[in-house]
């Protein structure tokens, strides 16, 4: 079994269906100055969508009048050259001939909570994730864990501790009688690295997050008796230029234009769809958000893993592919 942290991302952009409002949501406010964020969980968790949903907006008041949303599509193999550009006219050029999408399989799970740290700093955490495929033959486990500093000093770390589901562990965990969730991932909290492998092995350096800044890395393991026969290129609907896996997301805008986006200090430009996206922001009359995306992630075994804060073993840091492949004024089911 595998573990990844900060994979490759595919996000769409489009306005969230009619009838979406801020009270569908709780929300956890920053607290520093007039640059306020808050950060949701939907209020019910009673399918896969609602339960990975997590949503990120300028907060004025105690709920934000816009807010982009997101939640897991699904856990894609492809050829990275050409699924989202092809090149040729031949008709083999399809999506389908350099893409093959895994669809959750799960309930989905939800964990989050507020954390005070040494130093006076103050956090919310929430994690959101789901199953993707058979885990016991071949398949995976996808989360986001997304923190918000809603405390008045910086936090410096190098890792973040995560909740996941296993081929033999799927039953969601009750944590509400700790002020957690009811909905938590079973299994966990395992330790990962958040900063690039060194030389020896070890983490690197910590990060350190400002009061209201916004932080969120997606992580995940495969797993399975049959993952290496099943998952090969070019096999059992495998594209055969095979060159990484990625996580499908879909972002929705709620008081925001999609068409407003900027992509790389940039407007969203459908010619440049196969570039990397390093940064994006969007904004509307009373605020906007922000993104920087640092370009690597990590990758390591899980064998073995242990829940009593022992870091997981990283073999490598790789750097990620982030593609934002369609944006639509159009609410999108």
């Amino acid at each position: 079994m595998k573990t990844l942290l900060a994979l490759g991302l595919l996000a769409a952009l489009a306005c969230a269906a009619e009838g979406q409002t801020a009270a569908d949501w709780t929300w956890v406010k920053s607290s520093v100055g007039n640059a306020s964020l808050c950060a949701g969980a939907r209020k019910t968790c009673d399918s896969a969508a609602t339960c990975t949903a997590v949503a990120i907006g300028p907060c004025g008041g105690d709920a934000p009048e816009a807010y982009l949303q997101t939640s897991f599509v699904g856990m894609g193999y492809v050829d990275a050259a050409n699924y989202l550009d092809c090149s040729s006219s031949s008709a083999a050029c399809t999506v389908a001939a350099h893409a093959k999408q895994i669809d959750p399989t799960g309930a989905g799970y939800r964990d989050a909570a507020v954390v005070d740290v040494s130093g006076g700093g103050r956090y919310a955490y929430g994690m959101a994730g789901n199953v993707f495929g058979d885990m016991a033959t071949a398949g995976g486990y996808l989360g986001i864990a997304h923190y918000l500093n809603i405390g008045d000093s910086d936090i410096s770390t190098n890792t973040n501790d995560v909740y996941v589901a296993t081929a033999n562990t799927t039953a969601r965990a009750d944590r509400s009688g700790g002020g957690g969730s009811a909905w938590g991932a079973p299994v966990g909290p395992y330790r990962v690295c958040i900063s690039d492998v060194q030389s020896d092995g070890s983490c690197g350096a910590a990060r350190t997050f400002k009061p209201n800044e916004y932080k969120f890395s997606v992580f995940g393991h495969i797993s399975g008796a049959n993952y290496s026969t099943t998952v090969a290129a070019g096999q059992n609907g495998f594209p055969a230029g095979m060159s990484h896996l990625g996580v499908r997301v879909k972002v929705e805008a709620v008081g925001f234009k999609p068409s407003d986006l900027n992509v790389n200090g940039r407007a969203y430009d459908t010619t440049k769809v196969t570039d990397d996206v390093t940064a994006f922001s969007i904004r509307h009359a009373r605020g906007g958000l922000n993104f920087s995306f640092p370009t690597k992630y990590n990758l390591g075994s899980a064998e073995g893993a242990r829940t009593d804060g022992t870091l997981l073993p990283v073999s490598e840091t790789k750097t990620v592919k982030i593609r934002i492949h369609s944006v639509s004024e159009r609410a999108r089911g």
